[in-house]
Formats: C-alpha cells, sequence, structure tokens
C-alpha cells in the first residue's frame, strides 16, 4: 500500500476536531503530494515522514515555539497525542531555536532538512536566510522547501493571496517583538529566496522545483482570509498603526484588506476560499 493509498489512516494519527468539518485527510495529502520533510508544529506532516521513513527509520521535529501556542488545540497537546499513536515512536520533538540547536551541535547530520509551511513564521529575512543555509550544513542531501508561491492558478484563491500580502505589509510595521499575532511575518517570494541562496559566500545550488495546485478541501486559504476579515484583524491594525505617525501606512493595509473581502465575495464568501499555488524546491551545496 502507497502512502497515498493509506492517507485516511494517516490523517487519523493526528488532532482535529470532527465538529469543524475532516481538514486532516487535506492536510496529509497536501504534505504527501508536496514533499516527504520534518514538518514540527502540530505535526501534520511529521506524521506523514515518520509513517514514510519505516520503522528504522527517525524524525526530529524541532519548533521553537512554546508548547501552550496553538488553538484549538496547543502544540504541546497535538505533539503529545501523536507520539502516542503507532509511528510515535520514531518521533523526537525539540522545543529550540534550530540555529542554536544546529550550531551547538556541530556534529549533527541529517540526510534532508526540510520546511514545510513554515517560512512566513520567521522575524525577518535575515533570521530566515541565516536558518536554511544553517539546516543545509547540517544536511546531506539539500534542504526541501515548500511555502505558498504567491501564483494564484484559480479565481477562488486570489483572496488567499491577498491576504497573506496585506498581512505581510502590516507586519512589516510591527516591532520584532510584537509580531507573534500573525501567522505571516515575513514574506519572501520564491524568486527572493532562490536569490539568496544561491549567492553569497555560500551559495547552494538549485537542484529542482516546482509548483502544486493543492486540491479544494486544503482550509488554509479560508483561514488566512477570515483572519485578516475578521474584526480582531481591525484591532491588530490599530494596535499597529492607530498612533497616527502615518496615515497613509493605515489607509494602504485597510484598502489591501477590502480588495481581500472583494475577491472573497467574488466566489461566495469566506467558505468557497481555496489555497494558493505551492512552490517546492530543492537545494544543496
Amino acid at each position: 500500500m502507497s502512502l497515498l493509498d493509506d492517507l485516511p489512516r494517516l490523517a487519523k494519527l493526528n488532532i482535529y476536531d470532527s465538529s469543524q468539518g475532516d481538514p486532516s485527510t487535506a492536510q496529509v495529502a497536501h504534505r504527501v503530494e508536496v514533499v516527504f520533510e520534518v514538518g514540527c508544529g502540530q505535526g501534520d506532516a511529521t506524521a506523514v515522514l515518520a509513517a514514510a521513513v519505516g520503522e528504522g527509520g527517525s524524525v526530529t521535529g524541532c519548533d521553537p515555539a512554546s508548547l501552550d501556542y496553538g488553538s484549538p488545540w496547543t502544540l504541546g497537546q497535538a505533539q503529545d497525542y501523536l507520539k502516542k499513536s503507532e509511528v510515535g515512536d520514531r518521533i523526537t520533538w525539540l522545543q529550540a531555536d534550530p540555529v542554536d540547536y544546529l550550531e551547538s551541535h556541530p556534529e549533527v547530520m541529517f540526510d534532508y532538512g526540510v520546511l514545510i509551511h513554515s517560512l512566513y513564521y520567521f522575524a525577518s529575512p535575515t533570521q530566515l536566510i541565516r536558518t536554511l543555509k544553517t539546516l543545509a550544513a547540517h544536511s546531506r542531501h539539500g534542504i526541501l522547501l515548500a511555502e505558498w508561491a504567491l501564483t494564484s492558478s484559480t479565481p477562488s484563491s486570489l483572496s488567499h493571496l491577498l491576504a497573506v500580502l496585506t498581512q505581510s505589509s502590516l507586519e512589516a510595521k510591527s516591532p520584532l517583538d510584537k509580531g507573534e499575532a500573525s501567522n505571516v511575518r515575513t514574506v519572501l517570494s520564491p524568486a527572493r529566496i532562490k536569490e539568496l541562496l544561491t549567492t553569497g559566500d555560500e551559495p547552494r545550488r538549485l537542484v529542482k522545483e516546482g509548483r502544486v495546485t493543492p486540491g479544494e478541501a486544503l482550509q488554509d486559504g479560508g483561514w488566512e482570509v477570515g483572519w485578516v476579515t475578521s474584526k480582531k484583524w481591525e484591532e491588530r491594525v490599530e494596535e499597529l498603526l492607530g498612533g497616527g505617525e502615518d496615515e497613509r501606512d493605515k489607509a494602504s493595509v485597510l484598502a489591501m484588506r477590502d480588495a481581500v473581502r472583494s475577491a472573497m465575495d467574488g466566489v461566495g464568501g469566506v467558505k468557497s476560499v481555496t489555497t494558493m499555488d505551492v512552490w517546492v524546491a530543492h537545494f544543496q551545496l
């Protein structure tokens, strides 16, 4: 049986609320189709990788976030749940800054270093690129990346693209110590990531890249659009831009929010929003 045939069973390894539908199979399917990777966070992708490596393999999931971060379940709850599953003995959770950990353990090597839909969480482009280069130095076969491509193949995913850019524009005005309110803190396009990784003192070679259009069941687009069009997000705008230092910043961010809302309404509301395309890439020394 292939992993794709086994998606329903793999999906049940993760913790989800059945009253909110069943995004788990879509989440797992999306990750199987994109790349086998170390996911971490709440463990969606980690479950897939742990199943893929087999009984003799191991997965280390590293995440600097607090174990009480996340909703409706925290990282700690989700990781504990997965640890008790049939693949739990292949997983080691590591709550640490990945650069600090790798630099303090120069002997540690992996076959692949993988980041999937986690690049936007970094506080700055400098922190992101430093992490990627450090991870590459500890990965025998290079690093595998998967992140939103900033391209929209369907009208229903346009509002997701706009929501990501809108959040990025707002968070660029946020002090680094106030950036944890958003899933989107740093946005780099695939072109920019390639430029930063393949040039400089320690250039990496782009081995392969591609794009994937996720299935309609994947809910990330709706989540991000729902956040940007919510009252709480408008309060976030007031928190960061309500001081009146430059009213053009606030006007611009709210105009982008309105563009998100217009694109969302144009396809029938947030329940009809799908996710934008995904960029996948493999870099190595």
